[in-house]
Formats: structure tokens, C-alpha cells, sequence
């Protein structure tokens, strides 16, 4: 019914073509190539067989219309987790630059305090420690970070000189401040 396509499956024995709109493949076979035994004798104008496929332009649309589907939906989760992303990002970034700009006040506090001041974590752990403690204890700061405060900081007895207590532990337990006890 297509003189034209039937010129292109006489000359290619394997092919795709579009054809009204849809998609036709084929693929020709000589029927000796297929038979067994003896090679059959065939009187034909044509030795061969094509084996055929097309699919409409209607039927192409609907193999596709689901994929669209798909593709859009994907589209649209893809943007919609990227703009979550985005926006836990910029959440986070805000955070993180609100916790730099408090640590960078918090350092200049502490750096300006004329006494000797020096934090801990939970363990009892020296986390910070201003210009004044340095002084007092010997340790700059990036020695004693991560050590047990009673090892960077220690207390004597003023006038027996030994070792007194220090209240960390005792502040740490109860979530109260306390004061070094008289003659250390």
C-alpha cells in the first residue's frame, strides 16, 4: 500500500522507519535461512519473508502519554525537593552564622573580663579559658582545650600547700555555682 516504504524493505533487509506519523520496523528473512534439511524451493517473485512492526501515531502517544506523566511528576518532586533543600539550607547557613556571630561575642566577652574565667564541658573538660586564666594557670588555651580542668587548673591550700578541691565536679552535679573555699 506504500510503494515507497516497500522500496526501503526490498533494499535493507533490516530497518525503522517513521511512516504516517507512527513508527515501523521490519526485518526481512529468506525462508532457506529458516527451514531445515534440504534447502525447499520457493517459486516467488520475492525469495523472502518481512516480519513487521508498526505502531500508530495514536498508539505512540499512548505508550508515551504515561512516561509524560511520569516525567512531569518527576520534574516537579525533583523541584520540589530542591527547593526543601534550598530551604534547609539557608536554614542551617542562618544558624550556623548566628552561632559564629555568639561564639565571636562570647569570645570578646570573656577575652575583656578581668578575672581569671575558665569553662568546661559535662566531663569537666576545659572548653575555654580567657587571657587572665591563662596567666594565672600557665596553659594558653590551645593546651589546655580537652584536658580535665584539674590537670590545667590547680588549687592549693594556702597555707599547707597541698592540693585543695576544686567545685567543677560539685557545679556540674548540682547546676550550681559555687566559690573556692577560704585559703586556696
Amino acid at each position: 500500500s506504500d510503494p515507497k516504504l516497500w522500496d526501503q524493505i526490498r533494499t535493507a533487509p533490516t530497518g525503522q522507519t517513521r511512516h504516517q506519523g507512527g513508527l515501523f520496523t521490519w526485518q526481512r528473512i529468506t525462508a532457506r535461512d529458516w527451514v531445515p534439511g534440504e534447502a525447499p524451493r520457493i517459486v516467488a517473485e520475492d525469495d523472502f519473508l518481512v516480519i513487521a512492526s508498526e505502531v500508530s501515531a495514536a498508539e505512540w502517544d499512548q505508550l508515551f502519554a504515561g512516561l509524560r506523566a511520569i516525567f512531569i511528576a518527576g520534574c516537579i518532586g525533583t523541584f520540589g525537593l530542591a527547593a526543601i533543600s534550598f530551604g534547609i539550607y539557608r536554614a542551617r547557613r542562618s544558624a550556623v552564622d548566628a552561632l559564629s556571630a555568639s561564639e565571636r561575642n562570647l569570645d570578646v566577652t570573656l577575652w575583656s573580663i578581668g578575672d581569671g574565667v575558665l569553662a568546661t564541658d559535662g566531663e569537666a573538660r576545659v572548653t575555654r579559658m580567657n587571657r587572665v586564666a591563662e596567666q594565672l594557670t600557665g596553659w594558653t588555651l590551645a593546651e589546655a582545650r580537652g584536658r580535665p580542668v584539674e590537670q590545667v587548673f590547680r588549687v592549693l591550700h594556702e597555707k599547707t600547700r597541698l592540693p585543695a578541691a576544686i567545685p567543677v565536679a560539685s557545679v556540674i552535679a548540682r547546676g550550681k555555682s559555687e566559690e573556692l573555699v577560704n585559703h586556696t
